[in-house]
C-alpha cells in the first residue's frame, strides 16, 4: 500500500513539474507588420483570430528552400481549415532575390519581406533557418520549431491552437 501511495505521489510531482516547465505562450509584439510580396501588409495581432503559422527562411539556405513546396501545400490545407501561413524572408534577402525565387519554384504562397529584420528581431529569430512560429486564436506564440519541417510534427501541433 505504501509503496502504491510513493507510487502516485511520483507520477502526480513529475506531471506537475512538466506542467509548470512548459513554454509559456509569448504574446505577439503589439503593431507589428508584414509587407507581403503583392504589396499588401498584414498586422499580426488582428489576423482575425485565426491560428497561423510564421516561417522565417532565406533564399540561401537548402533546407528552406526544400520546405518552401511542402510549406504551399500546407498552406492549402490550412486555408482550407480557417489558417493562415505566412512566410516571411530573412533579414538580409533583397526582395528581388525573394520574388526570383518563388517565381523559380512557383510555390503558390504568401510571403513577407523583412529585408531590414524588423520582424525578426522583433520575435527574436536567430541562428539556423528555418524557423516556424505556431500563432493561436489569442494571437500569442505557443511554439517554435527551428530545422527542416517535418510535416507530421507540425499537424500534430496545429491541433493544438
Amino acid at each position: 500500500m505504501k509503496q502504491s501511495l510513493g507510487f502516485v505521489l511520483l507520477a502526480v510531482t513529475l506531471v506537475g513539474a512538466v506542467w509548470l516547465l512548459r513554454p509559456q505562450p509569448e504574446p505577439l509584439p503589439a503593431g507589428l507588420s508584414l509587407t507581403l510580396t503583392d504589396g499588401s501588409s498584414h498586422t499580426l495581432t488582428q489576423m482575425g483570430g485565426q491560428p497561423a503559422l510564421l516561417v522565417f527562411w532565406s533564399t540561401d539556405c537548402e533546407p528552406c528552400l526544400r520546405d518552401l513546396p511542402r510549406l504551399a501545400q500546407l498552406h492549402q490545407e490550412l486555408q482550407a481549415r480557417g489558417m493562415n501561413l505566412i512566410a516571411v524572408s530573412a533579414a538580409g534577402d533583397p526582395p528581388h532575390a525573394v520574388q526570383a525565387t518563388m517565381a523559380q519554384l512557383a510555390t503558390p504562397l504568401p510571403v513577407a519581406l523583412d529585408p531590414q529584420g524588423e520582424a525578426s528581431r522583433a520575435l527574436d529569430i536567430s541562428g539556423d533557418l528555418p524557423v516556424t512560429l505556431f500563432i493561436d486564436r489569442q494571437g500569442r506564440i505557443v511554439r517554435r520549431l527551428s530545422g527542416e519541417l517535418d510535416l507530421t510534427r507540425v499537424r500534430a501541433t496545429l491541433t493544438t491552437l
